[in-house]
């Protein structure tokens, strides 16, 4: 017959005893196993390891990342406008633009050889006009009314006698898109009459008959103008310069004037 185990209440009083969780039999207090079914009557108690347990570092912070200092950041956007003002520049780049630079190698050992300017009679293309250099001469005075009217020099006037053809296919006008300067054997460069005097060089040039900067002209439309420079009268003038007046444009056209 197999053995039951007793009931608490046979096996003495029940705070004399520690029941089994298993059997629900009585064991003796200092018992560490049921002596019924041998089940553990108390957990194991953990004991710390001698010294201590050893100290733990504290967790480790997220690390933000580092803002650039606002010297680096401006730094960087003046690179980078920089960089776009070069690249619209070599997009806008026209090699007819250019005659006075380097054309290429020759056959001969591939040294570089300029390219000559056109002079009177000569044509040259920027920013969609053809011009043609036809006459120059120089003057004492510029009248431009019918009641006599004139400018005085402070050296020389030079009138410089231009084709224009509006190569586009939009109407516009020299005024607007083309600016015209003058260099001397000097070096020092003057500026067209008309930037600071356009009524005046508008009434010179009906006086004229030719077309007056400010005039529109039609697409393929030919204007005949007349560019003044107030020149120093103890040089000559060396070139005409014919540029495009839009913004980092960069590109112009030249005329030897010797």
């Amino acid at each position: 017959m197999s053995q039951q185990p007793p009931s608490p209440q046979g096996a003495g009083s029940s705070q004399d005893q520690v029941l089994c969780p298993n059997c629900r039999g009585g064991n003796s207090p200092a018992a560490m196993h049921c002596q019924w079914c041998g089940v553990p009557l108390r957990a194991p108690v953990y004991s710390p390891p001698p010294g201590g347990f050893p100290p733990q570092a504290p967790p480790a912070k997220p690390q933000r990342g580092r803002r650039s200092p606002p010297l680096v950041r401006f730094i960087f956007v003046v690179i980078m406008l920089t960089f776009c003002a070069v690249l619209l520049s070599a997009v806008n780049y026209s090699p007819a633009s250019r005659q006075g630079a380097v054309a290429g190698n020759s056959a001969q050992g591939g040294v570089p050889t300029a390219v000559a300017l056109p002079g009177i009679g000569g044509t040259a293309s920027v920013n969609g006009w053809t011009f043609k250099l036809t006459k120059m001469e120089n003057r004492p005075l510029i009248e431009w009314s019918d009641f006599g009217n004139a400018f005085k020099p402070s050296g020389k006037f030079w009138l410089l006698w231009l084709d224009a053809r509006n190569d586009e296919n939009t109407s516009r006008s020299l005024a607007s898109t083309i600016t015209f300067r003058l260099l001397d054997d000097h070096k020092a460069e003057y500026k067209e009459l008309s930037d600071a005097n356009a009524f005046s060089m508008s009434e010179f040039a009906r006086l004229q008959h030719v077309d007056a900067l400010s005039a529109g002209a039609t697409p393929r439309a030919v204007q005949h103008v007349i560019t003044v420079f107030d020149v120093a009268s103890d040089t000559q003038p060396l070139q005409l310069v014919i540029e495009n007046s839009g913004l980092l444009s960069g590109e112009e056209v030249r005329f030897n004037l010797k």
